[in-house]
């Protein structure tokens, strides 16, 4: 278990006594949608007295209703954590994105972005990813880049965003922390075609076991 998962883990085990209704979750235009067209088919039909357009406006209801059955009552937990040591240029940068469910509500989607550096590059990071979260879970994002260049790089932060009730609530967007990702250089081996040249004021190869009065150290 990564460092990433092990803090995500902690956050989702709270009391089991649930809190207020955290005011982080916000009906979306859809839901919006779904109670207009109801509105306007009920209103259509005790206007013009048509009993088909209570019948169209049913499903609309129905399944708004249905889906609001189980509102959640917490928001999702994210982490970024880098994964191993400190690469080199050249070498791979892996990373882990978790995100917890600390609900007992399965969230529909979590849609999960990152800033990369320059430097840093990840396959696919300019885009979103779209991750399932089970209730009392830990869903992992493992990332792996390449170091381009040296340097003392900013990865992050991420960003999650869930949808719930059928798309019809959405979460208030939670970002994490910015990480440090030190590249070390990477230098050349030396290499010599010719020997090392010998001092022709040397005596001898052997230093003397009695320190005497030149310039050499004792």
């Amino acid at each position: 278990m990564t460092a990433s998962r092990a803090a995500a883990s902690e956050a989702v085990r709270e009391p089991d006594v649930a809190p207020p209704r955290d005011p982080g979750w916000h009906p979306t235009r859809a839901l919006g949608r779904a109670v207009l067209i109801t509105g306007l088919f009920l209103v259509a039909a005790a206007l013009l007295g048509r009993v088909d357009f209570v019948i169209l406006a049913a499903p609309f209801a129905v399944g708004s209703a249905l889906a609001l059955r189980r509102r959640p009552t917490r928001v999702p937990r994210l982490d970024l954590q880098i994964d191993g040591g400190n690469p080199a240029e050249g070498e791979e940068v892996s990373a882990t994105i978790a995100v917890g469910n600390a609900d007992a509500v399965r969230y529909d989607l979590a849609l999960v972005r990152i800033a990369t550096p320059t430097w840093l590059r990840f396959p696919d990071s300019d885009r979103s990813f779209a991750v399932d979260v089970p209730p009392g879970a830990v869903t992992d994002i493992e990332l792996r880049g390449t170091a381009l260049r040296w340097g003392r790089h900013s990865l992050g932060p991420a960003a999650v965003q869930v949808l719930a009730c059928d798309g019809l609530y959405a979460g208030q967007p939670m970002v994490s922390d910015t990480r440090r990702v030190p590249v070390y250089p990477v230098t050349e081996p030396f290499r010599a075609d010719d020997t090392m040249p010998r001092a022709a004021g040397l005596v001898g190869a052997h230093r003397s076991r009695k320190p005497g009065e030149g310039g050499e150290l004792a």
